[in-house]
């Protein structure tokens, strides 16, 4: 028997462009209508849906994850979402250099330099470089800084931040492509010289490149989001 498809539809609400199946709404996982700000990303939304069966390919549905994460992450719980992800700010992956392979350490210094150098101008946080792995300590008011900024942002760009943060290893990473400093594929480069620059040296391997090419659609998927919520 074939399965029933979804059939997703937008309708304008007091809330949003609310995606409705039939005459009732989607909603996120925590129960609340699954509703966005823009029309353009209601509609890329309700595309995704098209041809879904009854069981749902959730990695089909990259829109669809980020305006769950925005609105459940709304009120008090994304007090607790941005806790999560401060941290980075004492461990950044970019203030980690390879000091014992220099054509690595060489490549890292070209590309992820200008970077800690924008983080300097458009954030006030001076980051402290090392060579290995051995964690080094950072300013303490750089996690105060970096705070300040993130609580401006609108629940839809802290949505992708938040999503971002753990799969790049680099809040000043996350930051740079929801700031638009760099786009999902540089971001995506930059937050994986390493896999990248083995990958020259020792050719491919099939599980890590499936990898990879999963994180890089994701990422590509969350400037997407973030293009069509502005």
């Amino acid at each position: 028997m074939t399965e029933a498809k979804w059939h997703v539809s937008v309708e304008e609400t007091p809330q949003g462009f609310a995606l409705l199946r039939g005459d009732k709404p989607l909603l996120t996982p925590m129960g609340h209508p699954l509703a966005v700000p823009q029309a353009p990303l209601a509609a890329a939304i309700a595309e995704e849906w098209q041809g879904q069966q009854q069981r749902i390919r959730k990695y089909e549905l990259p829109l669809t994850s980020l305006a769950c994460v925005a609105i459940d992450l709304a009120g008090n719980k994304r007090e607790a979402a941005t806790n999560d992800i401060l941290p980075y700010a004492g461990t950044d992956l970019i203030c980690y250099r390879a000091g014992d392979i220099p054509a690595l350490r060489d490549r890292q210094s070209e590309v992820l330099d200008p970077l800690c150098a924008w983080a300097k101008e458009r954030f006030g946080v001076a980051l402290t470089l090392t060579e290995g792995v051995m964690p080094v300590a950072q300013p303490l008011e750089n996690e105060t800084g970096l705070k300040r900024v993130i609580d401006t942002y609108d629940m839809w760009t802290f949505a992708v931040l938040a999503s971002c943060v753990k799969p790049l290893g680099s809040l000043i990473l996350a930051l740079a492509l929801v700031e638009r400093r760099v786009n999902a594929q540089d971001a995506f480069r930059l937050g994986h010289l390493e896999e990248l620059y083995e990958t020259e040296q020792w050719g491919a391997d099939e599980e890590k490149d499936a990898k990879m090419r999963a994180l890089e659609n994701d990422l590509a998927a969350a400037e997407r989001f973030l293009l069509l919520a502005a």
